[in-house]
């Protein structure tokens, strides 16, 4: 099954429309559960605070560069109001001729599109109806610019053409019931798409103009998207997935690509970057609509570089044993949950991250009555 799911909000909790924001989030839950400690068969449970006090015991992948990687963060988030702020405000905060429209506490479903960075790890729409499902694990942005063998790969071609299929006409199926102004529309694509770049025998593809085609790919089904009635629309770009221990590690199954991933991401990251400036002008000139690009790259790089400041105890490891027993890597402190993919602990502060970011593009937010200790909207 490639396509992704369809949540509307008004039926959970908002802190599980946040889980749902990416595969990453699968696990947060254990977030809010009881102490790692007191979960764990050991005598001596102390030694546990020892082992992640203990800075001998931390180890992470040496930082891109000397950059201040939390200041390169904040500077990829719009600026909050001024703490003195009253009533409503008379410009728009980002700087836009028209107040945007988007408002994520209004926000009642969520598309999602992508990867297994992406997958909620539900069952798939087909088999159980709409309401539950998640993209294929090895999606990919077009099967048609890579090399053969990923054909049976599922791909936001094909997601796209499932969602037609399943939820259009809008509003879609009774269960569904979207429209354009209560819908966000999420897509993160690339990943696989450059570790094949290299495979299958049949030489290097070139990097640049692959990227190209991958991207032209990419904006066309966002396009088509919007032809069907997405109005607001959320992009992650790439993480800095070479300093994963799949590509990082001497023995990673992935090292011998890792040259390919360091330079192709920031590489498709930047023409990503330029392809939805189009976009998002074509979207508020034709809808009204919000077209926002969350920088994950800066966030990631930002908690890599500082596993101290987020509470984590390893960013190379992804393997956890005690007394005999496979502990959790995230419930350690450890940033990857295998050799590709975040742990809980690091989806946790994605989730966090992507939800503040939706607030300060909030109508609510941006334009709402504030007085001395409040907001109204």
């Amino acid at each position: 099954m490639t396509l992704s799911f369809a949540l509307p909000r008004r039926a959970i909790p908002p802190l599980m429309l946040l889980l749902c924001l990416s595969g990453w989030l699968v696990a947060v839950y254990q977030h809010f559960r009881p102490p790692l400690l007191s979960s764990l068969s050991l005598q001596n449970p102390l030694y546990l605070l020892s082992l992640a006090a203990n800075s001998s015991y931390l180890s992470w992948a040496t930082p891109t560069s000397t950059r201040d990687s939390i200041t390169e963060y904040v500077q990829s988030m719009p600026s909050l109001r001024p703490w003195d702020a009253r009533g409503v405000p008379e410009y728009d905060m980002l700087g836009e001729d028209k107040r945007c429209a988007f408002d994520w506490p209004s926000t009642k479903h969520m598309f999602l599109f992508g990867d297994s960075f992406s997958a909620t790890y539900n069952s798939p729409y087909k088999d159980n109806g709409i309401g539950d499902g998640h993209p294929k694990k090895w999606s990919v942005s077009t099967v048609e610019k890579l090399p053969p063998g990923v054909e049976k790969w599922g791909s936001f071609d094909t997601q796209v053409e499932e969602f037609r299929e399943l939820f259009t006409p809008m509003p879609g199926p009774a269960v569904a019931d979207w429209h354009s102004d209560d819908s966000l529309f999420l897509a993160m694509f690339g990943i696989n798409d450059l570790q094949q770049m290299d495979r299958h025998g049949i030489g290097r593809l070139n990097l640049r103009e692959t990227c190209e085609k991958l991207i032209d790919a990419y904006m066309n089904n966002l396009r088509t998207l919007r032809s069907l009635g997405a109005k607001h629309f959320l992009i992650l770009n790439l993480p800095p997935q070479h300093r994963a221990p799949k590509f990082l590690l001497p023995h990673g199954v992935g090292r011998d690509v890792e040259h390919r991933i360091r330079e192709g991401v920031p590489l498709f990251n930047s023409l990503l970057s330029n392809a939805l400036e189009d976009f998002r002008m074509e979207t508020r000139l034709q809808s009204g609509g919000e077209v926002m690009l969350f920088d994950l790259n800066r966030l990631i790089n930002m908690v890599l570089d500082n596993p101290e400041v987020f509470g984590l105890t390893d960013t190379v490891r992804f393997e956890v044993n005690i007394g005999n027993e496979t502990v959790e890597p995230g419930r350690m402190g450890f940033a990857w949950l295998d050799n590709q993919h975040p742990s809980w602990t690091v989806s946790s502060l994605i989730a966090r991250g992507v939800h503040g970011f939706l607030m300060r593009h909030s109508r609510s937010l941006r334009y709402g009555n504030m007085t001395e200790n409040g907001l109204v909207a």
